[in-house]
């Protein structure tokens, strides 16, 4: 797919961890989620400084950055609760649609069912690389509609 065909794209967040992408100076990777979670456990992320509960099995495959073209923080899945930052970001080479993404990467239809449910997953999209910080375009506050970055 074409850079001209993608949307504009999203990453939410909030402004602790918006902090962390700036002193890092990339958005990082996170689990894909292809497999269903089998071994969870919790443990402390020395990059980020947060306590995060991992699938020591499966986190380690496939990794993504989560990206939405909603213009919504919440509804579409990829947050448990909504975020008040909304990262606007440059696609990159690695950047897919969702939807072809998992069928690429043979996601369980029963574990696909049970991870879309209730969710506008047809909003979704990855990246397989990190983002860095120069392909951020726009940072806003969507609760403020404060502009905390912008490069437009």
């Amino acid at each position: 797919m074409s850079k001209a065909s993608i949307p504009e794209l999203y990453h939410y967040t909030n402004l602790h961890s918006y902090l962390n992408i700036v002193r890092i100076g990339k958005i990082l990777t996170s689990p894909s989620c292809l497999y269903e979670p089998k071994n969870i456990t919790k443990v402390h992320n020395p990059v980020t400084g947060s306590m995060e509960f991992v699938d020591l099995e499966h986190d380690h495959i496939k990794r993504v950055v989560w990206l939405t073209e909603s213009k919504k923080s919440s509804g579409h899945g990829l947050a448990l609760k909504p975020f008040n930052l909304r990262i606007t970001v440059k696609p990159n080479d690695s950047t897919v649609w969702w939807m072809k993404w998992q069928m690429d990467n043979h996601m369980e239809k029963k574990w696909f069912k049970h991870f879309t449910k209730g969710f506008d997953y047809r909003s979704w999209w990855v990246s397989e690389k990190e983002i860095p910080v120069s392909d951020i375009l726009l940072v806003e506050d969507i609760n403020t509609g404060e502009v905390l970055y912008s490069c437009k």
